[in-house]
């Protein structure tokens, strides 16, 4: 199944850190810029390029081995094999690349790259006490569907998983800097005979809601949760931004990783070697439910971790955080377009909120809404929710106006609420507590109010 990379879920991103981003100057890209989760890699809207976020552009980037994704091929060592880094992208005039192999700590080289045309360049630098190679663009390719040859040679031993990242450019074409669509992936090419290393294992209690603080081990069907464990991926390694399926859904494999709640694959928004962000089904049984990773998902070294028991609910309301150390809620003025919390949690940028204001606030475990929505899906529209009874609470003051609640438009997974913060709500940071057909949020996250 071919897969496209997920167009800019902002909020999810911005709660689950996902920083990422791109390039492609004419003449090839400065080392260090495939956006690779290596040390003091970067990516190209760093000086070189300024358009939209990673990813979230019309088309993709994909990294292929004999015609197949990168990830499914096994290397020998000493084996020399043609990587192809293929860009599409509707709306671009020219096309760009680089590419960088790593192994271990992520300064380790991964094999030897060489260029697999007249195109495509390669150079070295350092990288911690390692020299790592990165290979660009001698030439910007005009069109909207390229693709840039590099011959890789594999380790001359096994050396354990290498990591290809690669970073495409789909430019406008106008020279400047602003406008042009950045696209990243990685593929992790684990040796011929690897038996896939040790099996993932979840910690105890380690399937949680991604709020996180205070950790609630319940959920409900398409809530955001995250696991914790090991070896959920190759050490040094991780893939943060999500992928879409063939059906514009987020995508149920993402580095060969897969989770299941109750014998049902979750969509995955991040997976790294000691966390996955995953979406509960919306089909997930009611009650304790089993949690799995698969580690090899849909390959002959597949390695499935003991069962961890986590319960799904109808609903489980929780809010997003802009501090978990202070447990200030996610919220954004809607009067005055700013950040809410209290003016020293992020300087410069939060400010309490008034009494009379309107707010949106962010969480997850609302419940069902109306028309339905499958996990995975992006709702591009409101959604409302179907509870019976919705109680929001500013400390002991009860809201009388929340207009909407349900499905956050952008992102999957993601609910919001529109409320006015009540006329009588004292100033402090008051606690706030969402109840839904009598669950309540766990206390502890507050909105400050002046």
């Amino acid at each position: 199944m071919q897969s496209r990379t997920l167009a800019g879920a902002a909020l999810v991103t911005a709660f689950f850190a996902f920083p990422l981003y791109l390039l492609s100057n004419a003449a090839g890209a400065p080392n260090g810029r495939t956006g690779g989760d290596f040390p003091n890699e970067m990516s190209c809207v760093d000086g070189c390029h300024a358009g939209s976020e990673p990813n979230s552009g019309p088309g993709s980037l994909s990294l292929l081995i004999d015609s197949a994704p990168a990830a499914q091929y096994r290397y020998t060592p000493g084996e020399t094999v043609t990587v192809r880094v293929r860009i599409s992208d509707p709306q671009a005039a020219r096309t760009g690349f680089q590419l960088t192999a790593r192994a271990g700590d992520g300064c380790t080289p991964g094999g030897t790259l060489m260029p697999g045309e007249m195109q495509v360049r390669v150079s070295s630098g350092p990288c911690n006490a390692d020299t790592v190679q990165w290979a660009t663009h001698a030439f910007a390719k005009t069109g909207n569907d390229e693709a840039f040859d590099v011959r890789w040679t594999a380790p001359m031993r096994d050396i354990g998983p290498v990591t290809l990242a690669a970073a495409g450019n789909g430019a406008n074409g106008d020279q400047g800097r602003p406008g042009d669509n950045i696209y990243h992936a990685q593929a992790v090419i684990r040796p011929a005979e690897d038996g896939g290393g040790p099996a993932p294992a979840i910690s105890s209690g380690g399937v949680v809601l991604a709020t996180l603080a205070p950790a609630v081990r319940k959920g409900a069907p398409n809530a955001i949760a995250s696991v914790f464990g090991t070896e959920f991926a190759p050490a040094g390694t991780g893939v943060r931004n999500p992928l879409l399926d063939d059906n514009g859904r987020i995508a149920a494999v993402l580095a060969e990783t897969c989770v299941e709640v109750g014998g049902r694959r979750a969509p995955l928004f991040a997976v790294f070697p000691t966390q996955i962000n995953f979406q509960i089904p919306d089909q997930a049984g009611l009650g304790p439910q089993a949690v799995n990773v698969i580690r090899g998902c849909g390959t002959a070294n597949e390695q499935r971790s003991m069962d961890e028991s986590f319960t799904v609910n109808a609903a489980a309301p929780a809010f997003f955080l802009f501090n978990t150390a202070r447990q200030a809620v996610a919220a954004i003025n809607n009067d005055r377009g700013s950040a809410v919390g209290p003016a020293d949690l992020i300087p410069g940028t939060t400010t309490p909120a008034r009494p009379g204001e309107w707010l949106t606030i962010y969480g997850t475990g609302f419940g069902k809404t109306d028309p339905p929505i499958a996990a995975g899906e992006i709702p591009g529209g409101i959604r409302r929710l179907t509870a019976q009874s919705v109680q929001l609470t500013f400390g002991d003051v009860a809201a009388q106006n929340i207009p909407y609640i349900g499905v956050a438009p952008c992102c999957a997974g993601l609910n919001q609420i529109n409320v006015q913060v009540p006329q009588n709500a004292p100033a402090g940071e008051l606690p706030l507590i969402l109840t839904i057909d009598g669950v309540a949020s766990p206390a502890g996250p507050f909105v400050a109010v002046e």
